[in-house]
C-alpha cells in the first residue's frame, strides 16, 4: 500500500496518548456515543489534544501493524483501534451499524438474511462473495443451486444494494429510523414467529420511506396516517408505485397484538413487497436528485464463480 506523504514520529509516548484518548473517550460517552461508534469521531477529538497531530496527514487505515514504542502517523490509526479493543473488546465491533441495509433472499422458497454493507468506489459481487453474506447458506446448498437461481439472486441484490447506497447518500428524513424498521422486520421473520409485528415493522419501513421521499420533494411533511396508498398518491406521477404491493404491505395497527393472525409467508411477502417499492422509488428519484451519489459510481458485474 502506497501513500504519497513522508512518515512522521510524533513526540508523544504512551502515557500521554493514553490520557489523550481516555478524555476523548469520557468526552464521547457523554455525548451519548456507542463504543463500537467512537473510533469514527476519535480522530478529530484526538487532534485537540495532541495538536501535533494536525502538521502530517494521518490515513484511516494504518500502513504498519509494527510497533516498536513510537507513535507515527503510519501506525496511529492502529493504536487508536488497540486501545479500544484493549478497553472495551468486542464491543467495539461495528456489527449491524457498519451496514447500510439488509434483506430477505428468497432461495427455493425459503428466507435468508443478508446484508448490504457501505462500499465506496467500485464492487464486483459474485456468487463467490454474495453467498458468504447470505446467513444460514450452506456451502452444500450453494454449490448446487442453479445459475438461474444465481443470477436471479445476484440481480436481486445488486439492485437492492443500488437502492440502499442512494438512500444513504441522500440523507432523507427518517431514513435512521427507517433502516431500524427494517432490520426489526427481517429480525422477526428469521429469529422469531412474531410475524404481525414483522409485517408492521415493514409497513414502517415503507411509510418512512414514502413520507422521507415526500418532504424531499414537496417541502413539506405528509399526512398523520399509516395507509400507504394515500401516501402514495402525494408522490408525481412519474413514481407509478404499483398498489398490488403496497397492499402486500398495508394492514391494521391491531397485527401488532395479535388481533389478525399474521403467517411466516405474509410477513415474508410485505418484505418483499417493501423491497420492491423501496427499489422502484430509489430509481424514480434519481432524476429529481441534482448530486452524484455513491450508487452512481458503484458497479456491480455479475461474475459467477464456482
Amino acid at each position: 500500500m502506497f501513500f504519497p506523504f513522508a512518515k512522521k514520529k510524533f513526540s508523544f509516548n504512551e502515557n500521554d496518548f493514553s490520557k489523550a484518548m481516555f478524555e476523548v473517550d469520557q468526552e464521547l460517552i457523554k455525548e451519548g456515543i456507542e463504543p463500537n461508534r467512537r473510533i469514527l469521531f476519535v480522530l478529530s477529538k484526538l487532534q485537540e489534544k495532541l495538536p501535533e497531530l494536525l502538521t502530517v496527514p494521518i490515513p484511516l487505515r494504518s500502513c504498519s501493524k509494527d510497533f516498536d514504542g513510537n507513535y507515527t502517523n503510519f501506525n496511529l490509526f492502529n493504536q487508536i483501534e488497540k486501545w479500544y479493543k484493549l478497553r472495551y473488546g468486542d464491543k467495539t465491533n461495528m456489527g449491524y451499524l457498519a451496514t447500510i441495509g439488509e434483506m430477505i433472499l428468497l432461495i427455493e422458497n425459503e428466507p435468508f438474511k443478508t446484508i448490504c454493507p457501505d462500499v465506496l468506489g467500485t464492487v464486483i459481487i459474485s456468487w463467490d462473495i454474495l453467498s458468504k453474506r447470505i446467513e444460514g447458506l450452506t456451502p452444500f446448498r450453494s454449490q448446487h443451486l442453479n445459475t438461474k437461481e444465481i443470477i436471479r439472486l445476484l440481480d436481486i441484490y445488486c439492485r437492492t444494494s443500488r437502492a440502499f447506497i442512494k438512500y444513504d447518500e441522500l440523507g432523507l428524513c427518517y431514513k435512521k429510523e427507517a433502516i431500524n424498521d427494517l432490520h426489526r422486520a427481517v429480525d422477526g421473520i428469521i429469529n422469531s414467529d412474531g410475524y404481525g409485528q414483522s409485517k408492521w415493522d415493514t409497513l414502517q419501513f415503507t411509510e418512512k420511506v414514502l413520507k422521507g421521499v415526500i418532504i424531499y420533494i414537496t417541502n413539506q411533511k405528509a399526512n398523520k396516517t399509516h395507509d400507504l396508498i394515500d401516501l402514495a398518491k402525494f408522490l408525481p406521477k412519474k413514481f407509478n408505485i404499483n398498489e398490488y404491493y403496497l397492499n402486500k404491505i398495508n394492514d391494521n395497527a391491531g397485527i401488532r397484538y395479535g388481533e389478525k393472525s399474521i403467517s411466516r409467508n405474509e410477513a415474508i411477502e410485505a418484505h418483499v413487497a417493501s423491497m420492491k417499492i423501496f427499489r422502484d422509488i430509489m430509481n424514480a428519484l434519481s432524476s429529481e436528485v441534482d448530486i452524484i451519489t455513491r450508487s452512481e459510481l458503484f458497479e456491480t458485474k455479475q461474475h459467477l464463480k464456482y
